[in-house]
């Protein structure tokens, strides 16, 4: 990224590297313990659709790329909270409290190795991947601040789904390290394997229409970046000088015509315009996908976003990509 871009993104008020930990506590991935984004800031329209730009840097340029502590907000809109009331219902709640205290004791001794014990893949949910993208860097953060031990986990569900072998669970929880307080809100996909449940995607809402829909998009971006299909590769990053469009014109040049095979390795839908995960994916209109070139192993993040299609209360809404940049990239900046 370059100096410019980086000045740019400051513009909007988020600290580019934006991993650590205020003096409050608060994780400060861009939002604090209320669920406000940087999208909360009113902007002028952006040339290309209703989505603010500042909501899509947020996403970008500081930690939502990595699930571990970033908080994503209350889920909106408000729901109401519920507590188990099935066995199956019970078993899962009970799943995603240990995923949280493995993720917990992983990051605090520095041993990926637990991850697996909580965290898995389905369909187009990876959350195994998600969790070790950052690992390092957290596992670092938190040995550094002192979050030694198993921290005090408070969960609060807002919706337990339990269809056969899949489940959703959207909740916010509360982790505390002596006097540290940790707020987090996840919307997580779990599958049961070989009789355990295991957390499988972040917002992924693997089998709803909106995720299918959503990499139907992203495929049909990738295969126009593999063959160079100019006209299919066009979009607000030809109209704009903001670091996401700047960044994403540089990535699509770099990566047209070079074929490839791509996979598509998760999908995080949020609603709200971004600052919020959805806990329904009717609500989504913003989404992060994760791709994977197999032939080079490198790893995108992609945003796509739901945007009008012509003006007026009745246009149509249509997933357009937004966004790409290379996870390496968005590492270095």
């Amino acid at each position: 990224m370059t100096e410019e871009q980086k000045s740019m993104a400051h513009a909007h008020g988020h600290d580019e590297h934006s991993n650590g930990h205020d003096a409050h506590g608060h994780d400060d991935h861009g939002h604090d313990d209320h669920g406000h984004g940087g999208g909360g800031v009113k902007e002028s329209p952006h040339p290309w659709g209703w989505v603010p730009l500042s909501v899509i840097l947020t996403m970008l340029l500081t930690g939502l790329l990595a699930p571990a502590i970033a908080y994503q907000g209350v889920p909106e809109p408000p729901m109401m909270a519920v507590e188990a009331q099935t066995s199956g219902e019970k078993e899962v709640l009970g799943a995603v409290e240990n995923a949280l205290k493995v993720r917990f004791q992983a990051l605090s001794t520095g041993n990926r190795e637990l991850l697996p014990q909580a965290f898995g893949s389905a369909g187009t949910g990876d959350a195994l991947t998600e969790e070790e993208s950052h690992f390092a860097q957290f596992s670092q953060e938190f040995q550094a601040a002192g979050m030694r031990g198993m921290p005090q986990i408070a969960i609060q569900p807002y919706k337990i789904e339990v269809s056969g072998n899949r489940a959703t669970v959207v909740f916010e929880y509360l982790a505390i390290y002596s006097q540290t307080p940790i707020r987090g809100g996840h919307a997580w996909d779990l599958a049961k394997v070989q009789g355990q449940w295991k957390v499988v995607g972040n917002g992924a809402f693997i089998d709803s229409p909106t995720t299918s829909k959503v990499t139907s998009v992203v495929r049909d971006f990738l295969t126009a970046v593999k063959f160079d299909h100019k006209a299919d590769l066009r979009g607000p990053w030809d109209k704009t000088r903001d670091p996401l469009g700047l960044v994403t014109k540089e990535t699509i040049e770099k990566l047209a015509g070079q074929g490839g095979t791509w996979e598509v390795v998760s999908v995080t839908l949020f609603g709200n315009q971004g600052r919020s995960m959805a806990a329904l994916p009717t609500d989504a209109d913003v989404a992060k996908v994760l791709v994977r070139n197999a032939d080079t192993q490198e790893q995108y993040l992609m945003v796509v976003a739901k945007v009008p299609e012509g003006n007026g209360p009745l246009a149509a809404s249509e997933w357009k990509v937004y966004g790409m940049i290379s996870e390496k990239d968005l590492m270095q900046s």
